[in-house]
C-alpha cells in the first residue's frame, strides 16, 4: 500500500498488535522506516508499534504504564519538535482512571506540539445525542481534552459493527494548522477498525526576529582600582549634604569605568530579555551552536548527546532565573508597587503612553505643561455648560428619597393606559418627579427594552417599543444592568460564560507561574481577580441549573490547584474539605453569601426589599414549631424555586441555633464557612440534580 501510494507517510502507527514480548518482531520491516515498540507480556491482545520515517530525528522517552501500552516519542524535524503519543487501552474498567490520570499529566505539561493516536476504546460517537449526552466517562473524557485546548479530529465511526469512534486522532494543533483526516475501511480480515489517514498543513514559516540583548557586567577588580580614597577630600567639605553627593559620584564613576557592556544575539528574545542572566544568554548561543552543527549531520550520535545535556542544564537555568525574577518582583515592602509588579506579570498594563500634545498649534512635552492644559480644559466645563443652559424662573429644587433596591411589579392594565397617555401628552413625569416641562432628552443608544417572559412564550414581540412623542428604543434580549447579564427568560448561562471569560486569562496565569510565585501571592491573586468575579450577585445567579455551572466549576477548580500546587485530578470533595484552606465550590459560596444576606436582613444591617415572616408569627402560641425558622414563598413554578425569597428562608432554616445566634455578621459568616465544609455538603454541590444538598 505504501509503495502503490504516491503520499510519503512520515509516520505510521498500528495500535492493538496483538504480539507478546517473546515475538520476534525484528522480522516486521517496512523499508526506509524506523520501528518503535511497546509489547504485552502476557498472551495475545495489547500493544503498539510505531514506524517513522528515516530522515526524521526521534527521540524515545520511556515512561511506566499500567493496564495499557504507550510509546511516546519526540520527532524533531525542520526546525520543528513534536510529541507523540501511541496508545491502546482494553476495554475494561478497571484501567479506566490509570488511563485518564496518565492522558491528563501528558496534555498538562505539555508545552509543545502533540499528536495523540490511538484504539482508546471510549466512544466520542453516537446516532443518539441522548445517549452520549448521559455517557459520563465520555463527557469526562471530552471535557478534560477540551479544557487543555485539545481536539478529537476523526468524528466518523471507526468500527463499523457497533457504530463508535474508540480509534482517536487528538491534537492541540488544529488553531494554526491545516489537519484533514480520513476514514478508511480496510479488509475484514485485517482488521474490524477502520483506517486513519491524517494529514497535517504547517503553516509558512515565519522568519524568526533576532535582536540584541545588552547586558553590562561590572569587574569587582577594576571597581576596587578606579575606587579612589576620597576620604581626603570629604575633610574639605563640612557638609553632610555635599560629603554625600560627592561620594555618590565618585561611586558612579568608578561603576561606569569598570562596566564593560555584553552583547547577546538572539532569537525571539522578547519572551526573556527582562529576566535573562549572563550565564543564560551564553548557554543560548552554545546551544545554537549545537543546533547549527546537528542540521549539518544529524545522524551523529556525539552531538545528539551533547544537545540532550546542554537542553537539560539550559531548561533548569532558565526556570532558577525565571524564578529569581519572580522572587524580586513580588517580595516587595510596598503593597502599591506590589501590584504593579503584578499587573506586570498578568499582562494588564497598558504601554501606550502619551508623551506629546498639541494645544493651540503648540506641540507640548513638558509634563506641567500638559498636565496645566487638562486641568484648564476641565475647569472650564462647568462655566461653559452653565452658560450653554437657558434661564428658568422656575424652582429647579427637587427632593425626593430613591430606595437603594429597584422592585419588580405587575403593573395593571389601567397603569399602564395612564402612562402611555402621559407620555403622549408630554405631561408624563420620572421616577425622580421632574416635570416633563424641562423637556429632557431621551438618549436612544443607552436605553433600551427587555421583556422578561417564561422560556416556553411563543409570543411574538416588536423589535421596536414605542414609548410616546414618537420616540422608539429597541427591544433586546440580553442587557447588562449592575454588572449583571439579564436574560428575557432569566437564563445565568450568558452571564456565566461572561466570568469564564473575564477569570480564564488569571487562570492561565496562575498556571504557568504556579510553580514561581510563593503561595500567598497566589492567593492574593485568586482572591482579588477570580474569587471577586465569582462572588459578585453570587446569590442571584449561583443556583442555576448544575449544566450552566460545570465549565465554571472546573475553571475555579484548576484555580485552586495551581494556587496551592496541588495534583492534577485531585478528589473534589477532599481538596474543598481539607486542601484549600477555607474555600468553598460554587454552590456553596451561594448557600453562605445567601444565608449572610438573610442574617444581615433580621438584624437591620443591610437595606432588603425581602421581608422574611416567621413561621409562627401567624399560629396560635401552643404551636411547637421553632419560633426563629423563617417561612419561604409558596412556590408554584421551578422558577420560583430558585428565587431568594424561597432559597433565603429555606437554606436559613437548616442553620444550626448556636450559629444564628452569632453576635456580628463576622462571626456568623466564619462559623457558616467552617459549618458548609463537610463531606455531605461538599459533595452535593457537585450533583446534577438541584437543591439535593443536605447542610447537616
Amino acid at each position: 500500500m505504501i509503495k502503490c501510494s504516491k503520499i510519503k507517510y512520515d509516520a505510521i502507527i498500528f495500535s492493538e498488535v496483538k504480539l507478546k514480548k517473546g515475538f520476534p518482531i525484528h522480522l516486521y520491516i517496512i523499508p526506509e522506516y524506523k520501528r518503535y515498540a511497546n509489547l504485552r507480556s502476557e498472551e495475545g491482545g495489547g500493544g503498539v508499534i510505531v514506524f517513522i520515517k528515516n530522515d526524521i530525528v526521534v527521540e524515545e522517552q520511556t515512561s511506566l504504564t499500567s493496564g495499557f501500552e504507550k510509546l511516546k516519542l519526540m520527532i524533531f524535524n525542520d526546525n520543528r519538535k513534536l510529541k507523540l503519543l501511541a496508545y491502546y487501552r482494553p476495554p475494561i474498567q478497571t484501567n479506566l482512571n490509570q488511563f485518564l490520570s496518565d492522558l491528563e499529566n501528558e496534555i498538562s505539561s505539555s508545552n509543545s506540539k502533540t499528536i495523540i493516536v490511538g484504539d482508546i476504546n471510549i466512544n466520542t460517537y453516537s446516532l443518539s445525542l441522548r445517549e452520549l449526552s448521559h455517557d459520563m466517562i465520555t463527557r469526562q473524557y471530552n471535557e478534560m481534552i477540551t479544557s487543555y485546548g485539545f481536539k478529537v479530529i476523526n468524528n466518523i465511526p471507526t468500527r463499523l459493527a457497533s457504530g463508535k469512534t474508540i480509534d482517536h486522532f487528538i491534537t492541540n494543533l488544529h488553531n494554526d494548522h491545516t489537519i484533514s483526516n480520513v476514514t478508511l475501511r480496510v479488509d475484514d480480515a485485517i482488521s474490524d477498525h477502520c483506517a486513519l489517514i491524517t494529514s497535517v498543513n504547517y503553516p509558512q514559516a515565519t522568519k524568526q526576529i533576532t535582536s540584541r540583548i545588552i547586558r553590562n557586567k561590572v569587574d569587582l577588580d577594576l571597581l576596587m582600582d578606579n575606587f579612589e580614597d576620597i576620604s581626603s577630600v570629604c575633610d574639605d567639605f563640612k557638609n553632610t549634604d555635599e560629603i554625600v553627593e560627592k561620594i555618590t559620584e565618585e561611586i558612579k564613576r568608578a561603576v561606569r569605568l569598570s562596566s564593560r557592556t555584553l552583547s547577546f544575539k538572539i532569537k525571539k528574545s522578547e519572551n526573556i530579555k527582562d529576566w535573562a542572566s549572563e550565564g543564560l544568554l551564553s548557554m543560548i548561543k552554545e546551544k545554537d551552536k549545537l543546533l547549527m552543527k546537528r542540521r549539518k549531520n544529524h545522524m551523529s550520535k556525539d552531538i545528539q548527546e551533547k544537545l540532550e545535556v546542554m537542553s537539560g542544564k539550559l531548561k533548569k537555568k532558565m526556570k532558577d532565573d525565571f524564578n529569581n525574577f519572580m522572587q524580586q518582583m513580588v517580595k516587595v515592602p510596598d503593597p502599591k508597587k506590589l501590584w504593579r509588579n503584578l499587573n506586570v506579570l498578568l499582562g494588564r498594563t497598558s504601554e501606550n503612553t502619551i508623551e506629546v500634545i498639541e494645544e493651540a498649534g503648540k506641540k507640548l512635552k513638558n509634563k506641567k505643561e500638559i498636565a496645566n492644559t487638562f486641568n484648564n480644559y476641565f475647569v472650564s466645563c462647568a462655566s461653559k455648560l452653565a452658560d450653554s443652559l437657558e434661564d428658568d424662573n422656575q424652582d429647579q429644587d427637587v427632593e425626593k428619597l430613591v430606595e437603594k433596591s429597584i422592585v419588580f411589579t405587575t403593573p395593571t392594565s389601567k397603569e399602564i393606559e395612564i402612562i402611555i397617555s402621559r407620555l403622549k401628552s408630554n405631561s408624563a413625569a420620572g421616577y425622580d418627579e421632574i416635570s416633563a416641562k424641562r423637556k429632557m432628552i431621551l438618549n436612544n443608544d443607552k436605553t433600551k427594552c427587555v421583556m422578561f417572559r417564561g422560556s416556553r412564550s411563543r409570543m411574538q414581540l416588536p423589535a421596536m417599543i414605542e414609548i410616546g412623542r414618537g420616540i422608539s428604543i429597541a427591544r433586546i434580549s440580553t442587557f447588562k444592568y449592575l454588572g449583571l447579564q439579564l436574560n428575557e427568560f432569566l437564563k445565568w448561562s450568558e452571564h456565566i460564560k461572561v466570568i469564564e471569560r473575564k477569570i480564564a486569562s488569571s487562570n492561565a496565569i496562575l498556571w504557568k507561574l504556579r510553580y514561581s510565585l510563593p503561595t500567598e501571592t497566589k492567593k492574593l491573586i485568586y482572591d482579588t481577580l477570580i474569587q471577586s468575579y465569582i462572588s459578585y450577585m453570587i446569590q442571584v445567579w449561583g443556583f442555576a441549573n448544575y449544566k450552566e455551572l460545570s465549565n465554571l466549576q472546573i475553571m475555579q477548580n484548576k484555580a485552586l490547584c495551581n494556587t496551592y500546587n496541588l495534583p492534577n485530578r485531585t478528589n473534589r470533595v477532599e481538596m474543598y474539605t481539607h486542601l484549600v484552606e477555607s474555600h468553598l465550590p460554587i454552590r456553596g459560596i451561594a448557600v453562605l453569601n445567601t444565608s449572610c444576606h438573610v442574617y444581615k436582613s433580621l438584624n437591620n444591617q443591610t437595606h432588603t426589599n425581602i421581608i422574611h415572616t416567621e413561621a409562627g408569627a401567624t399560629r396560635s402560641n401552643m404551636t411547637l414549631r421553632n419560633n426563629s425558622s423563617l417561612r419561604p414563598v409558596k412556590i408554584r413554578t421551578e422558577m420560583r424555586e430558585k428565587s431568594i425569597e424561597f432559597i433565603g428562608p429555606s437554606i436559613f432554616n437548616e442553620i444550626p441555633d448556636e450559629i444564628k445566634r452569632s453576635k456580628h455578621q463576622y462571626e456568623f459568616k466564619w462559623c457558616m464557612r467552617c459549618y458548609l465544609r463537610n463531606e455531605n455538603f461538599i459533595g452535593s454541590c457537585f450533583d446534577s440534580s438541584f437543591f439535593k444538598f443536605q447542610l447537616r
